[in-house]
């Protein structure tokens, strides 16, 4: 509840070497190349994969834009998800983490 009022900072989620390494060679040289946004949204969605390996995750966005993870696999999520009121609840999304 601290992280999605904005009570509690959380630092952003850092990414494993291999998914800056893919990102890197993945668009060296790209014109236009693609804006931060979406490089940060990449790089969170691989990252998470890399680091959760399959296990469902529920994050929200930080009123920084950063992504934070809140509770990771079904009993933890379900317990989170049951001690937030309506409004907090839907700034929750779960996620599955497996690879593409």
């Amino acid at each position: 509840k601290a992280i999605l009022s904005g009570q509690r900072a959380v630092p952003p989620l850092p990414a494993p070497a291999e998914v800056e390494t893919f990102l890197a060679r993945q668009y060296a040289g790209l014109s236009p190349s693609p804006t931060p946004d979406a490089v940060r949204m990449i790089r969170e969605r691989l990252t998470l994969e890399a680091v959760y390996r399959g296990t469902p995750v529920a994050c929200c966005t930080t009123a920084d834009g950063d992504l934070a993870v809140l509770a990771e696999g079904d009993d933890e999520i379900a317990y989170v998800l049951a001690s937030l009121n309506d409004d907090e609840a839907h700034r929750v999304v779960v996620l599955d983490t497996l690879a593409y």
